[in-house]
């Protein structure tokens, strides 16, 4: 005990308050009534064993990041556009990534590049994809107007779901494949590479559909392309190659496919004897009597003329011929290996879906499709997506009309998402709704379904998972909602909304961008992609910073080029911010124009863009900044800690601009990865890691680190009966590692915030005791670099290299910090504190602050 008394009888004695750890964030409740170890605000902040500190930081893992130029000399580049991605399992066991983007479908595999797999011919991915594993296979589903592409073994390439019917395959007993329906063509002309087709009615296709071509006498006009709609009966394609003579001439016409057809289980592959056309219907002449009839259909390969290769119904001459239609006047007789097959129209081929599951040894497809009346009649596609098609046991490929089910009691909306919950209950979220299918077994006979949730539903077809028990997803303008298991087992809605403790942040979200959001479940975390305030997001620097010892004034031209040159090129369309640095000499020319203060535009090859630097001395670097602009896009992640169960604040930074989450596996375990807006994709929160690394065309290898702003905000410390306060001193309890740290007051008035400490940089050679000890010797040539009582243990790679021994290793620890400041006359009802930090590594392990009782004068604060 201590000799003598801190306060004397008629001194005010301080009120020791504070928290000495923490669990979480709150934003939705004052300041003044937050509970202990509860933070009022957090960026890039992770609450570990009651210490709140930075985040741990993003990589860009070579095997699923596009590499241009192999080897040594590879550098990181986008993707383009990420369509979507998925995991594959293979019969050997390994695991692999696909990634469906703008140049292509690769799969990736740790330590090695990223391979493409090939497509059918004429198919691009020009729009959201889904992956599916189904048994040995992985089903790429493509939304309702692409068909579904499957991948049945690695390196074999995807190939259609149901085959369109070529003319060199042969065909296979009770074999399905595409055929038709046909559009009449009206016209086509070539120009330019582009061929422009006028349909003689509405055709009904969009932008970035495959769409087969069939008739022209010129044969470059035909075959399978991905096609531009600019009108209603009016479409265009690239061909490429060899010039085209225009207009095309003979009976054209155009399919998306879709109609479905099923060879025959006996009458397969039939010779073809003799195959003739004289301005009458084709007539096929068999070696032996063929055992046909009338109204049958057919299906005709092997033709070297290709308008004979068709399916068509029959009518019977005799018992060696019959007729069918062809278009056009093909050559008389037909030359090649001619066979022909019964075929019928079959009404069971699962339909286009985008967002497919694996359940119950089914592939379950939310779609639009309205099956027929009967197995035998014509189903349909709806503009309302509320059918649910269960494919039928071990086979993707085939589904039975009693099995689809209908979603729908009564409301508007479409089936966004459907996730699994156990072996025996499927969820159905709709944008409106939410249904819990129980019984999804192999019969599917005692399949029952409840409305779970009836008034509201998901946001987008990816903003719903399986959180551990529990399903979590986004519902529009409510955030993110859980669905808990009761005692009894049942799936229960909860009405009070999950993110309800970020409030204030969820008002700060664009809900016209709720299509974007995206939610993801890995490692006791739950992440939630959103668009905050202007919905903007900054990529990584175009600006060279080693340019030092350069001559002044010196100009970084950006030209369209591409390759290896030193300068960033821009790219053509998108949009760039310049913002002015430190150094007043520095401007950016646009075409004619000089900016010296921020500046956005977005840019065209029709002029040229140059950042002009005039150096105050030739070892001066360049300061400013020029960041590509992704506009109307996510720009922040909140994130849940299920182990403390809590909320630990919004994660920011340069390039966090997330349009899928998945995981892959990395060293070993799973990890969550996240598709960025630039078309990189990394792997969150990599241990050790206290900077981001980002896609830079200026960097070594096309990346660079960028520092993780940390920030906190306490709760405000106050007297229980809310009387008034003086604040005297605060003591905070810092982890640090290579940091740059500040600390501000704030007490509830307008503005009021006071600096306390501001820019800390503890040393990474200074010891503080003994005082007399020789600064480390950042080459860790002595091997103590583990030695107490240094102000820092970050270790900055020194020129002449580093010795690694000692306890020297990546990361390092934290330097346990004691930051005491007097606070001189900050008052209030109760006074927060706001801890910052913008470089390294910086921990809150406690905080305590002493204020004493005072008075306030009537009136406004003052």
């Amino acid at each position: 005990m201590s000799r003598f008394r801190q306060y004397g009888p008629h001194d005010e004695q301080a009120q020791l308050v504070g928290d000495p750890a923490f669990s979480g964030v709150n934003t939705r409740q004052p300041r003044e009534s937050l509970p202990p170890g509860i933070l009022a605000n957090a960026t890039n902040n992770r609450c570990r064993r009651g210490v709140a500190g930075t985040r741990d930081g993003r990589i860009l893992p070579g095997h699923l990041n596009r590499l241009v130029n192999a080897g040594p000399d590879g550098r990181f580049a986008g993707w383009g556009t990420i369509y979507g991605t998925g995991r594959f399992a293979d019969p050997n066991g390994t695991e692999w990534t696909f990634l469906a983007t703008s140049s292509g479908v690769y799969r990736c595999h740790e330590g090695e590049e990223p391979v493409l797999e090939t497509l059918p011919t004429g198919v691009v991915i020009t729009d959201t994809v889904t992956f599916t594993q189904a048994f040995s296979t992985l089903l790429m589903h493509r939304g309702r107007y692409h068909n579904t592409l499957v991948l049945a073994a690695v390196g074999n390439g995807f190939v259609d779901q149901h085959p369109h019917r070529d003319d060199i395959t042969a065909f296979t007993a009770s074999q399905k494949f595409a055929w038709g329906p046909w559009f009449a063509v009206s016209s086509a002309f070539y120009l330019n590479g582009t061929v422009t087709i006028t349909t003689s009615a509405s055709h009904g296709f969009i932008t970035g559909q495959s769409i087969r071509v069939r008739g022209a006498t010129v044969s470059g006009y035909n075959g399978r392309w991905t096609v531009t709609v600019t009108k209603s009966t009016e479409f265009t394609y690239v061909t490429g190659g060899t010039a085209l003579t225009t207009p095309a001439t003979g009976t054209i016409n155009v399919s998306s496919m879709e109609d479905i057809y099923l060879t025959d289980a006996t009458v397969v592959e039939k010779s073809v004897f003799l195959l003739t056309h004289g301005g009458t219907p084709a007539q096929i002449t068999t070696p032996t009597v063929h055992g046909r009839s009338t109204g049958e259909l057919i299906v005709v390969r092997g033709a070297n003329q290709e308008d004979y290769n068709t399916v068509s119904s029959i009518t019977v001459i005799d018992t060696l011929t019959f007729n069918y239609a062809v278009d056009n006047s093909p050559t008389n007789p037909a030359t090649g290996t001619i066979t022909y097959t019964k075929v019928a129209r079959t009404y069971t081929a699962m339909p286009n879906g985008l967002n497919g599951i694996y359940a119950s040894g089914r592939v379950c497809l939310p779609t639009s499709y309205v099956p027929g009346s009967s197995s035998t009649t014509a189903g349909s596609y709806a503009n309302k997506r509320d059918y649910l098609a269960p494919s039928d046991i071990l086979d993707a490929a085939t589904f039975s009309l009693s099995n689809e089910f209908r979603i729908n009691q009564g409301d508007s909306g479409d089936i966004m998402a459907v996730v699994p919950a156990d072996e025996q209950r499927v969820v159905v979220f709709k944008s409106t709704s939410v249904f819990v299918l129980n019984g999804v077994s192999a019969s599917l006979l005692g399949i029952v379904g409840r409305t779970s949730i009836p008034h509201y539903g998901c946001a987008n077809p990816y903003a719903a998972t399986r959180a551990g028990k529990d399903l979590v997803f986004v519902s529009t303008g409510r955030g993110v909602v859980s669905m808990n298991q009761t005692a009894a087992g049942e799936l229960q809605g909860v009405d009070l909304p999950m993110s309800d403790p970020m409030l204030a942040v969820v008002d700060r979200i664009d809900w016209t961008l709720a299509a974007k959001q995206r939610l993801a479940y890995a490692d006791n975390r739950l992440y939630w992609a959103v668009a905050l305030d202007g919905a903007e997001c900054l990529g990584g620097e175009r600006i060279n910073r080693t340019y030092v010892n350069l001559p002044s004034p010196y100009t970084i031209a950006y030209l369209p080029l591409t390759g290896s040159q030193a300068d960033a090129a821009l790219e053509s369309g998108a949009t760039y911010r310049w913002t002015p640095g430190t150094d007043p000499g520095e401007s950016i020319i646009i075409g004619a124009t000089e900016y010296t203060s921020e500046v956005t535009f977005t840019w065209i090859p029709l002029f040229q863009v140059t950042i002009k630097i005039v150096l105050s001395a030739v070892s001066i670097a360049a300061t400013s900044s020029l960041r590509q602009v992704f506009q109307r896009s996510n720009n922040a992640v909140l994130v849940f800690d299920y182990l403390n169960g809590q909320w630990q604040g919004v994660d920011t930074g340069p390039a966090l601009s997330v349009t899928w989450f998945d995981q892959a596996r990395y060293a070993g375990r799973d990890r969550l990865i996240a598709c960025l807006a630039d078309g990189s994709i990394a792997l969150m929160e990599e241990p050790g890691d206290a900077e981001d690394q980002v896609l830079s065309p200026v960097a070594s290898q096309g990346r660079a680190w960028e520092p993780i702003a940390w920030e906190v905000e306490t709760r405000r410390y106050g007297a229980p009966d809310g009387g008034w306060q003086r604040a005297q001193r605060m003591s905070a309890a810092l982890g640090t590692l290579g940091s740059r740290h500040s600390i501000h007051a704030s007490p509830e008035g307008v503005n009021e915030e006071r600096v306390v400490v501001e820019d800390v940089e503890p040393s990474s050679t200074r010891y503080r005791k003994p005082a007399w000890a020789t600064p480390w010797d950042a080459t860790n040539t002595a091997l103590d670099y583990d030695t107490a009582f240094r102000e820092d243990y970050s270790w900055p790679l020194a020129a002449a290299g580093v010795v690694m021994g000692g306890g020297l290793a990546v990361g390092g620890p934290r330097q346990e910090t004691l930051l005491q400041h007097r606070l001189g006359n900050i008052g209030g009802r109760a006074i927060g504190y706001r801890i910052s930090n913008t470089r390294g590594w910086c921990e809150l392990r406690a905080l305590t602050a002493e204020q004493v009782a005072g008075t306030r004068r009537e009136g406004t604060k003052a």
